[in-house]
């Protein structure tokens, strides 16, 4: 196992112990590693961390990134994830970009990249192999 999965291991088996910021993190990496089962269970412990600490802006941060793992996962639902995503986004001031080091954009900027890839594509549920790297940096 590597060092990065034995750490998303770790934070998902303990998730009481780390910061929704950190949580969110390892979700972010997890998704840009297309390992979309963590990426979700991650999303979901830094999501957990936010209600606990009241962190309502990062929650907003965490599920608008959760539905668009979701979204690429291609599973039954992705449509109307990738659909509920951008609806989101739009709202956002700022989220963090997909592309390490995850830095801060404006959440209608990403929105619109979102969009128009998947418009791209034609694609309303996008398959794993090819959306991801099409989302990269919205810089």
């Amino acid at each position: 196992m590597s060092a990065v999965r034995l750490i998303r291991a770790f934070a998902l088996a303990f998730p009481g112990l780390h910061s929704a910021p950190w949580l969110h993190e390892l979700g972010l990496g997890a998704f840009r590693a297309r390992d979309f089962a963590s990426a979700d269970a991650l999303f979901e412990r830094a999501a957990e961390a936010c209600r606990r600490d009241l962190e309502i802006h990062r929650l907003a941060r965490v599920r608008a990134h959760q539905l668009m793992a979701r979204a690429v996962s291609g599973d039954a639902t992705a449509a109307e994830c990738a659909d509920e995503a951008g609806r989101l986004l739009v709202r956002l001031d700022w989220i963090e970009d997909l592309d390490a080091p995850f830095r801060p954009v404006e959440g209608s900027r990403l929105a619109a990249t979102w969009e128009s890839r998947l418009a791209a594509r034609g694609d309303a549920a996008p398959q794993r192999s090819a959306a991801l790297p099409a989302l990269g940096n919205a810089a």
